[in-house]
């Protein structure tokens, strides 16, 4: 189930993550990790926790096997601290060093550009503004990433007489380097209020030219040229934003879904189809039996009620990046070119 924060509290957690924030451009040399395994230092910067998403990113970046990693800091205490600090020492490169409430939150390159969640809901938010009657289906913020999923009902369809859908948009953004500054399209089915996550209506990489000339600490927002390129994009992410929320946008997507909505599952093996969908999308096996559950409740066994038993897992699942997958799945679903859907039914 979707865990959404009000509104006014959502946008206060943005805003006061983007005040606590510190960021830091260091040389790999400047970095040193505790000997308790779970503390940095940053030379002339001070000590700070490590939370696990910057863990996992100091074990990938210094190629050491994340359970190797994990492992040593349990049965070896301080010879973590040890195999990563000797390998800091021989690295030459620099570090973006991204902390929040006195945690290491991520270890990036040089060259990732900070377009942090309050600078896009800075852009966002006067848009949708514009719709008083929106619905906020979720807004949520995981260690990862930021999601806000908004539903706009004036703007609706139906997929089949009687079953009506809203279009909305999803904003997903990472601080951290798991994924772009994305607005996606979003189908939102009325009746069992599941949501598909659509095709991008804008996306934005966290890469461009390398930051700062110095190896110290380095305040990421000083520099006037990276100011104007975030505003640009500010600005452009404002503009398709507004066009994209509209009817003509939302029926266009809506034609490419309806396309094979009514291809009926074979009859003799739903089941084999529904694994076959559960190996595809890396679906496990719990929720394979889910999907298949959930597809003879809703007794539709089209193509379009196979999108819905897959999108109806949400409803049981916490984690929100997990949630943005699955509804994303059943969009894919929907639009898989004829060649894969055949693919998708043949059962051996």
């Amino acid at each position: 189930m979707k865990s959404t924060m009000k509104m006014e509290e959502f946008l206060a957690e943005v805003t006061r993550r983007e005040n606590a924030k510190q960021d830091f451009l260091v040389g790999s040399k400047a970095m040193f990790m505790d000997e308790d395994d779970d503390h940095m230092e940053i030379t002339k910067s001070g000590k700070f926790g490590i939370n696990q998403v910057a863990h996992s990113q100091i074990a990938e970046k210094l190629g050491i096997p994340k359970k190797f990693y994990d492992e040593i800091a349990v049965k070896a205490p301080g010879l973590r601290a040890y195999n990563v600090n000797a390998l800091l020492a021989k690295d030459s490169s620099k570090r973006l060093v991204r902390t929040l409430d006195g945690d290491v939150r991520a270890i990036l390159s040089d060259r990732f550009k900070p377009i942090d969640n309050y600078l896009v809901l800075q852009a966002a938010i006067p848009v949708v503004n514009d719709y008083s009657d929106l619905e906020v289906i979720s807004s949520q913020l995981s260690d990862t990433r930021m999601y806000l999923q908004l539903i706009y009902p004036r703007i609706t369809g139906e997929m089949a007489p009687g079953d009506k859908v809203q279009a909305g948009v999803i904003l997903a953004n990472s601080e951290v380097g798991f994924g772009a500054v994305d607005v996606k399209s979003v189908v939102f089915v009325c009746k069992c209020r599941n949501g598909m996550t659509g095709e991008s209506v804008i996306r934005q990489y966290h890469a461009g030219r390398r930051v700062g000339e110095n190896i110290e600490d380095y305040d990421i927002f000083s520099d006037e040229t990276m100011k104007a390129e975030l505003r640009s994009f500010q600005l452009r992410l404002r503009d398709i934003l507004k066009a994209s929320i509209t009817q003509a946008a939302f029926e266009k997507t809506l034609i490419a879904m309806k396309r094979g909505a009514g291809m009926v599952l074979p009859d003799e093996d739903v089941e084999g189809v529904v694994e076959n969908v559960t190996r595809k999308y890396d679906f496990t096996q719990e929720e394979g039996k889910k999907i298949l559950s959930n597809l003879w409740k809703g007794k539709d066994t089209t193509r379009w009620g196979l999108s819905n038993a897959v999108t109806a897992l949400v409803h049981d699942t916490v984690d929100a990046d997990r949630q943005y997958d699955i509804e994303r799945a059943g969009y894919e679903l929907m639009v898989l070119p004829q060649s894969s859907w055949n693919a998708l039914v043949k059962v051996a």
